[in-house]
């Protein structure tokens, strides 16, 4: 996804960057990786065998999926050679199939995502725009995995980081909205409440160019604009002042 670039503010400006070299990650072996087990893995849930309620109801049985991949094998064999090779084509597949064990499947999603986005995706990271177009392919893709991963890096840089630009801090509140990151929107919001005298006047934002840039590109992304952005810190920080802090005993 293409879009233009007007200035954008610099990662490396506010510490989030990595300045190792590396290829170029879209095409990366290990992202192919990464998809093919994400993608054997839900192929393989789609074949789990149903339960003893979903049979009561009618749901086919493993005898009854049994029977009906050994009808569909004889009429590969009847009908030619050219159906005995779509059939070993497909066998070959499923043995070469890469598939994470049940028990530890969300765990090695995750490891194999993490070792991708910060050995091979993180070093080209050098704008803020950049970390938007990693999560727009992450959601095209259905990768959800990569999502969590881009997620944790920029959570861990609001942890570390305490001098980030208001701008940036709204950018990445944006980001969370849109990509449904709820733990770097949490963290955000907070962050933004505690600077909530510097959203006041938004038409004063409006007139400064680093907010100027940051507005047209939420209207480039998405029906939203900067006004909206500041409307969601004020709810939240209005939910902040109605809650009070009880000590226990």
């Amino acid at each position: 996804m293409e879009r233009e670039r007007e200035e954008p503010v610099l990662i490396q400006d506010t510490g989030l960057t990595s300045e190792v070299p590396a290829p170029l990650y879209d095409q990366h072996l290990f992202k192919k990786l990464l998809v093919a087990c994400c993608d054997s893995c839900e192929r393989r849930a789609s074949l789990i065998v149903p339960s003893p309620s979903s049979e009561d109801e009618g749901s086919p049985t493993c005898e009854e999926d049994e029977e009906e991949h050994i009808v569909r094998k004889k009429k590969g064999h009847n009908s030619g050679d050219e159906g005995d090779d779509e059939e070993d084509e497909e066998d070959e597949d499923d043995e070469n199939a890469f598939e994470c064990p049940e028990e530890n499947k969300t765990e090695m999603h995750d490891t194999l995502a993490n070792m991708y986005f910060n050995k091979v995706v993180l070093p080209e990271m050098e704008y803020v725009e950049d970390f938007a177009d990693f999560l727009i392919d992450a959601e095209l893709n259905e990768l959800p995995v990569l999502k969590r991963a881009c997620e944790r890096y920029l959570c861990g840089e609001l942890n570390s980081k305490q001098d980030l630009l208001t701008s940036l801090l709204l950018e990445l509140l944006f980001l969370s909205m849109v990509f449904q990151l709820p733990v770097m929107k949490s963290m955000t919001l907070t962050e933004l409440c505690n600077r909530y005298s510097e959203l006041e006047n938004v038409d004063k934002l409006l007139k400064q160019e680093e907010y100027i840039h940051l507005d047209k590109r939420i209207r480039q992304m998405c029906d939203r604009n900067l006004a909206e952005l500041v409307d969601e810190c004020k709810r939240f920080r209005e939910q902040r002042l109605r809650v009070h802090a009880v000590q226990l005993n």
